[in-house]
């Protein structure tokens, strides 16, 4: 499938690559501190994706490799220890459970060139697998129903069988889009909305009795990656994540804000803090942001200095933002932010302070060579725990004050 929006990225890599790198100032010190309670040794495939349901997290890839499994790892977070891994026909890249089922949705296979829908069992059987399309497929559901979007539009499956049920809407020139697909659902009392997206368009939908109305569509001026419903007291708004640009977007379909910045912008969830529920997520290249309808709240960078590579001296962060989790561990009744890194695990809380530092993995290679033969995992949160996938298992740990 096109890497286009990747081509930035993996420059700096090669840069570095060839001309070596040397890190700056070291972290801070920190109010709290982050400790190992244990360590689980699990084989993991290369991806960033993850998907936590209570004491299970489902391990996935990742649609920006350039050979991309196409394993599922279930890994039980109480009894530590993998519980099962299915072989899929392409990559997994999204999760989603509905009863006792898991739809996983993929990329375009290396072979076939076709994207799947598949669900599986809480026991790990695979259930059913359907073809979907040529470009990324999406799942989405409101707790009862669950819809697909794909290279053609948005259509509404059973999720026992993958049959399709009915058509949502149809795209007109769907092959001019681009491969990426995403869809999210908002349901407010009987109103239920969809908001799919098909590369840099982004196409929002009302349910009116036994129709779907196509109420606005926006076009980003980056591939759109994520959507998320800001609830309000009419319809609702949305923050709208894309490759290089994140968005606020009114329940008109107007641009409220827009922030530009260097690379992906992802990992998009709802967060406490001063009292209010805002939302977060991170940009690759180290930035973090907190934001509400009316835009930015605040934004900060990673610190640890950067590299620097070829006769001009290219900054390049030490700290790649690869996964964000917001949970409130030290019981402030603020939520603090877990970053995992290419090395490390930090946190803030939602004011942007450095609260604590650990490095989680204990490799000696250098960041580019790591990255560019695999991604990191994100950090998932568990009770009081903090769990960690590194390149051979699985760190448990703790925030304590020093």
């Amino acid at each position: 499938m096109p890497r286009q929006p990747q081509r930035k990225f993996v420059l700096i890599l090669l840069l570095l690559l060839l001309e070596g790198c040397s890190h700056g100032a070291s972290l801070p010190e920190a109010p709290f501190h982050l400790s190992p309670i244990r360590s689980v040794e699990l084989s993991l495939p290369p991806g960033d994706q993850v998907y936590q349901d209570g004491d299970r997290v489902l391990f996935l890839s990742s649609y920006t490799l350039e050979h991309p499994s196409t394993t599922v790892v279930a890994f039980s977070l109480n009894q530590q220890q993998e519980e099962w891994r299915v072989d899929l026909p392409a990559a997994p890249v999204q999760a989603l459970r509905m009863g006792s089922l898991y739809l996983i949705a993929t990329i375009p296979s290396e072979s076939s060139g076709e994207a799947y829908i598949g669900a599986l069992s809480m026991s790990g059987d695979l259930i059913w697998v359907r073809p979907w399309g040529q470009t990324m497929a999406a799942v989405g559901s409101d707790g009862e129903r669950i819809w697909v979007a794909w290279e053609q539009g948005i259509a509404q499956i059973d999720p026992e069988t993958g049959d399709p049920l009915r058509s949502v809407a149809v795209w007109e020139r769907a092959s001019s889009y681009g491969s990426h697909r995403a869809i999210a659902s908002y349901r407010s009392g009987d109103q239920t909305y969809l908001i799919a997206s098909a590369g840099r368009m982004v196409f929002l939908y009302r349910e009116q009795k036994d129709a779907w109305e196509s109420v606005w569509s926006f076009g980003s001026a980056g591939r759109v990656l994520e959507m998320h419903p800001i609830p309000t007291a009419g319809a609702p708004e949305w923050l709208v994540l894309a490759h290089s640009y994140a968005y606020g977007i009114g329940g008109d379909g107007q641009v409220l804000w827009r922030v530009e910045n260097s690379d992906y912008n992802l990992d998009g969830q709802p967060v406490r803090c001063a009292g209010e529920n805002v939302w977060a997520f991170r940009n690759v290249m180290s930035g973090l942001y907190l934001v509400d309808a009316r835009g930015v709240l605040r934004s900060w960078r990673l610190p640890g200095g950067y590299a620097h590579a070829g006769p001009i001296p290219l900054p390049f962060p030490r700290h790649l933002a690869f996964g964000l989790r917001g949970a409130d561990l030290n019981g402030d009744g603020e939520d603090e932010l877990f970053v995992r890194s290419a090395d490390s695990l930090l946190v803030f809380d939602c004011q942007g302070n450095l609260l604590a530092f650990t490095s989680v993995d204990s490799s000696d290679e250098k960041i580019v060579r790591r990255l560019r033969r695999s991604r990191l995992h994100q950090p998932v949160v568990f009770g009081q725990e903090i769990i960690v996938p590194g390149e051979n298992g699985v760190l448990y740990l703790t925030l304590q004050p020093r």
